[in-house]
């Protein structure tokens, strides 16, 4: 079960997390579900960092971009002074686990989960996107 890797990744073992994470190749639902559950256990470890240095699979580099992700994000939130370099280094990690499965959206997910991170409301000047020329305009 999924709680039972969770242990595991806690206890700083990522073997059951490598099969949890493989088994869900053509399930990007699913994927993402436990890569981003593995990764909120993981993040306060070097779990993801051992494991990409001694194996270098989709899944080493998914958990390490989705770990990347989250501790990226916690610093922006925190206002701490290393968010920037923190969000380089998950950009970095998601783009490597995007060209490992390029198949695999899910690193595209966890890429844009930082978006918020730059407060992109409406990147369109006003008038031009925003409110086409018609009869609703008049």
């Amino acid at each position: 079960t999924l709680a039972s890797v969770c242990t595991d990744v806690r206890a700083g073992r990522y073997l059951s997390a490598h099969q949890a994470l493989e088994e869900t190749r053509s399930d990007y639902g699913l994927r993402a579900h436990r890569s981003l559950v593995l990764a909120a256990e993981a993040a306060d470890s070097d779990l993801a960092e051992r494991w990409l240095a001694e194996e270098q699979t989709p899944e080493s580099a998914l958990l390490w971009a989705r770990v990347a992700v989250l501790r990226a994000l916690r610093a922006a939130d925190a206002k701490d002074n290393r968010a920037e370099a923190l969000e380089r280094i998950a950009l970095t990690a998601c783009d490597r686990a995007a060209l490992m499965d390029r198949a695999d959206p899910t690193p595209w997910v966890a890429r844009l989960s930082m978006a918020r991170l730059h407060d992109l409301r409406d990147p369109a000047p006003q008038g031009l996107l925003t409110q086409p020329p018609g009869p609703a305009s008049r």
